[in-house]
């Protein structure tokens, strides 16, 4: 009996011991405890404090729907355009001035605005440029060419007999239109002695030779017109 005594005294004792000094916190996640046989019991763990969650984010708030407005009527009436191309003649001749030849020699000649009229180089350029001239070149034979690989085309009259007529029918036409699209001043200048007009064709260079004495370019139109009467067709002057 008396030792039950003395062991609870000794208990409350170390129980005062224990305790924390005015002014002083205890740790209020730890208590240690101490048995009667003389052991000190685990501390106790405070539960831990859950994480704070972060701020929600805000949503975007939504556009507003906007009512989009029909278009107004108009009073304009829908105009009705024909598009009905007139019937074409497939019997009648092209016009001379719509030709490769005729529109370089006018765009030359516009080009000029009104300087020294340079017919034989527009012609020249024209010549060139022109596909059926090309050909019209490598079809005339070279025994029909001089030792130079030159042809007098036109001087006075144009070439009527032989290779050369056969096969510079394009040439000439080509020529033709390109004088008849020349302005009239170009068209009456006289000149004196041949123009030479020098053109590339498969064999190397053709030198076609234009003109004798004392000429004008539009006395081309005027044998042109002449020939043109005698085999019944007709060109615009």
């Amino acid at each position: 009996m008396a030792a039950s005594v003395l062991a609870h005294a000794g208990l409350l004792g170390l129980l005062f011991l224990a305790a924390p000094e005015p002014g002083v916190e205890a740790d209020a996640g730890v208590f240690p405890i101490s048995l009667m046989n003389g052991a000190t019991a685990a501390p106790r763990l405070a539960k831990p404090t859950p994480p704070t969650p972060p701020p929600a984010t805000p949503s975007a708030p939504e556009a507003p729907e906007v009512e989009v407005e029909p278009p107004a009527p108009t009073d304009v009436e829908p105009i009705f355009v024909d598009a009905t191309l007139p019937p074409v003649d497939p019997t009648a001749e092209p016009d001379p001035l719509t030709t490769p030849a005729a529109l370089s020699v006018a765009a030359a000649a516009s080009a000029a605005a009104g300087e020294t009229c340079q017919l034989d180089g527009w012609l020249q350029a024209a010549l060139q440029t022109d596909p059926a001239v090309t050909l019209a070149l490598a079809a005339i034979p070279r025994p029909a060419r001089s030792v130079a690989n030159a042809i007098m085309l036109w001087d006075g009259r144009w070439v009527a007999e032989g290779p050369v007529a056969e096969a510079a029918a394009p040439i000439r036409t080509a020529l033709i239109n390109g004088v008849m699209a020349a302005p009239e001043a170009c068209r009456t200048e006289v000149l004196r002695g041949p123009r030479l007009l020098i053109l590339p064709d498969s064999v190397g260079t053709t030198v076609l030779a234009v003109g004798s004495g004392e000429w004008r370019w539009g006395d081309l139109l005027v044998e042109d017109q002449a020939l043109a009467a005698t085999d019944g067709s007709s060109r615009k002057p």
